[in-house]
């Protein structure tokens, strides 16, 4: 079978299968009226070819580039892991690919990661970062399809834990065993949009449950977190309770407590509001939210798909609700409280 050099084209494809080019083409991209005959022998020569398909011819000729572009702030970190994993999983699912940026909690280096999906001419992108204006998010949604994840820019569709529910599992746990004064791990806001909801959430369910707030600024890592308890602890000592955002903030704050005395959670009750780590709560003990962050993977992809058929479509919003899991770190509080 004659094969131009270098890599197999269309043309060799269409000799070896014996026909035009614009029957391989309709063959591979689904588009048009193919005899499935002349289907099965394109597709034949085109896998004893090796023959792949170019990506950028296909967008000319289809419109479409079937990639779907994702944004993860940090990719070490392991909520986005698992949220690139459900991308993955449903975009594979409709025939699409996920091409992956990412900034490293660096501004500029998000926006060029931007520039490079849009001018690889992705069908949408999926963007993770609280640290985006508003106006560059909205630049890239007037290019293509865009979903935030955890983030509400107006305007722009949207994929988010139900926030206000999770908020309202944890405090319904912590006032039935009877703590009043909660220690809260305040995550910075000034740079990561995405933890307003969040904040908001908790401020509004511990006021609606009469449960005394008393934050303390902290980094959603380990070692702010031990700081920052030590310091609730040297402020507070009526507070029975922690609640941190995430399973690091949860243990930063238990390796505080046992550092000053006290126990987890005979004297002071231990909580995270959501876990990146998913199965993490089960296996550490750690009472929260488990959040399905491969579920935000799935519904981001199915929002661009639907703005893909439906660009004048009213603006849309998904949730995803949260598990409570009753761990080994929180305790009644102690009748001497």
């Amino acid at each position: 079978m004659p094969v131009s050099a270098g890599r197999p084209t269309i043309n060799d494809v269409a000799v070896a299968a014996g026909v035009t080019r614009s029957v391989v083409s309709r063959a591979l991209t689904g588009t048009g009226s193919v005899s499935s005959h002349a289907r099965e022998r394109v597709l034949a020569a085109a896998a004893e070819l090796r023959y792949q398909p170019n990506t950028s011819a296909r967008t000319l000729v289809t419109g479409r580039s079937r990639i779907i572009g994702a944004l993860a702030r940090k990719i070490t970190d392991p909520w986005y892991a698992y949220v690139i994993a459900g991308l993955q999983q449903r975009a594979t699912e409709h025939d699409y690919r996920v091409l992956t940026v990412t900034g490293n909690l660096d501004t500029a280096s998000e926006r060029k990661g931007l520039q490079t999906l849009l001018s690889l001419q992705v069908d949408g992108v999926v963007i993770g970062s609280g640290r985006l204006s508003n106006k560059a998010v909205l630049d890239v949604a007037a290019q293509t399809c865009a979903v935030m994840l955890g983030r509400d820019v107006p305007g722009v569709d949207v994929v988010d834990h139900d926030e206000a529910a999770t908020a309202a599992q944890l405090f319904d746990h912590l006032r039935g065993l009877g703590h009043r004064n909660v220690g809260f791990l305040a995550p910075p806001t000034q740079y990561n949009r995405g933890a307003v909801g969040k904040t908001r959430a908790v401020r509004t369910a511990a006021a609606a449950h009469g449960i005394t707030l008393l934050p303390e600024n902290a980094a959603n890592d380990y070692e702010p977190c031990v700081a920052a308890t030590a310091r609730l602890i040297d402020a507070h000592p009526e507070m029975t309770a922690v609640v941190g955002m995430t399973s690091f903030a949860a243990l930063g704050a238990m390796t505080a407590l046992q550092s000053f005395g006290l126990q987890v959670p005979d004297e002071v009750s231990v909580a995270c509001f959501n876990d990146p780590l998913l199965g993490g709560i089960a296996q550490l003990g750690i009472t929260g939210v488990l959040q399905a962050q491969e579920e935000l993977g799935h519904g981001a992809v199915d929002l661009i798909i639907e703005r893909l058929s439906q660009p004048a479509a009213p603006r849309r919003k998904r949730f995803v609700t949260g598990t409570f899991i009753a761990g080994t770190t929180t305790a009644p509080v102690r009748s001497h409280h």
